[in-house]
């Protein structure tokens, strides 16, 4: 099964002027069921694009995306946002946690952003957070934790919901070589667990060499 295909994937943007700025060009992707792969590439060049594309934050201008086995095309916004909700998490260079809430409470909000609320839930967010290595910090806000901790927090949050497909951008591109090497670990030791799919963008090549597959974007353009 293929948790992620994206074909003919183009992505513009009309600049002023009417000039048509093209971002990504005639993309083709397919992500089996358990696989990591990585997107390298300079800066610039389309991978975030896509990731947002492939994670259901962007709408291609042309092409197809299916994912977790349904073709996007013809679904309304709701539908489009309970399906990433459910299939998707994200991890991004900067942590995003919301500095009010604790490291608990932080892990278990994509479940009370789809409405599931129950005692159940807490218990999956305190397991989440045992296996990135926080379970003595449960308790703790953002501002009490280092820039790993941080992370790992922000990793157990993007599996919350037990998504079919990681969507990884930088997670290591703010962190000190060895916290990202600590941080890399633990992110794949997750996949592996949880077998599910992943789509990492990096500079990072020693973690890009992890993944299953890595593809090179070059000016919108994607190879193996």
């Amino acid at each position: 099964m293929n948790v992620l295909e994206l074909a003919g994937i183009e992505r513009w943007y009309d600049a002023e002027g009417g000039q048509r700025v093209q971002v990504l060009r005639g993309v083709d992707l397919v992500i089996p069921a358990g696989k990591a792969i990585a997107i390298v590439g300079p800066s610039g060049s389309g991978k975030s694009t896509l990731l947002h594309v492939a994670g259901l934050l962007d709408k291609p201008n042309r092409g197809t995306v299916r994912l977790a086995g349904r073709d996007i095309a013809g679904l309304d916004d709701d539908a489009v946002a309970g399906l990433r909700n459910q299939a998707c998490g994200f991890v991004y260079q900067f942590h995003h946690l919301l500095r009010e809430f604790t490291a608990l409470e932080n892990v278990v909000m994509p479940a009370r952003i789809s409405g599931v609320v129950n005692g159940e839930q807490d218990k999956r967010a305190l397991d989440l957070l045992e296996k990135v290595g926080l379970a003595a910090r449960v308790g703790h806000y953002p501002s009490q934790l280092s820039g790993g901790e941080q992370q790992r927090v922000a990793l157990a949050r993007a599996l919350m919901n037990n998504p079919q497909l990681l969507l990884a951008d930088e997670p290591t591109g703010n962190l000190d070589p060895q916290t990202a090497d600590e941080v890399v670990d633990v992110l794949f030791n997750l996949i592996e667990q949880q077998g599910m799919s992943a789509l990492i963008v990096t500079h990072n090549m020693a973690l890009a060499n992890l993944c299953h597959a890595v593809y090179r974007m070059e000016s919108g353009v994607l190879s193996e």
